[in-house]
């Protein structure tokens, strides 16, 4: 499993104090040798993704066209399912959110909106799993875009990309 024995033992063995060892798995773990887990020990080889639990770490080593990238790849499939799979009530709920807006929104307005249309299509493709990878996926594009300087500080304009492709979808 590439875990190195604990600090004390690996010291004794390598006859180094306890100080001396930790510099240098901490030059170690900065060149991406070996990555450290408190309460869970020292392990050879970069850090897996999986053992990142925060977010906002995640998403800065995946980077912002990753996670556009594996949009781009699930997005579609859930809009299929749930093309297939939503009721009525789920599909009146997309049109609802898919309209164009009746007044100029700010970007948090329309950010808002945008993400709750999203998330309903996820959850209409009736795919638990499927969900929680479009939860993560969401969360990590909102920690890389969250200051994100924009073209236009009042909102997205009238005609917007989106409020087109978003009736299209909901349609």
């Amino acid at each position: 499993d590439g875990q190195l024995p604990p600090e004390r033992v690996l010291a004794a063995a390598l006859g180094v104090s306890r100080a001396e060892l930790r510099k240098a798995l901490s030059a170690m773990e900065a060149e991406g040798q070996i990555w450290r887990h408190v309460g869970k020990g020292t392990f050879l080889g970069a850090r897996p993704l999986a053992a990142t639990g925060d977010v906002a770490q995640l998403a800065a080593r995946a980077g912002l066209p990753d996670v556009m990238a594996a949009r781009l790849v699930l997005e579609p499939q859930l809009a299929a399912l749930a093309a297939a799979r939503a009721d009525a009530a789920q599909r009146a709920a997309l049109l609802a959110l898919a309209r164009p807006p009746a007044r100029p929104l700010s970007w948090r307005e329309f950010e808002s909106q945008d993400a709750a249309l999203h998330r309903a299509i996820a959850e209409a493709a009736g795919n638990l799993s499927l969900l929680h990878v479009f939860d993560l996926l969401a969360a990590m594009r909102r920690a890389l875009t969250w200051s994100r300087p924009r073209p236009r500080p009042e909102g997205p304009p009238p005609d917007h990309h989106s409020f087109a492709e978003h009736g299209r979808i909901a349609a």
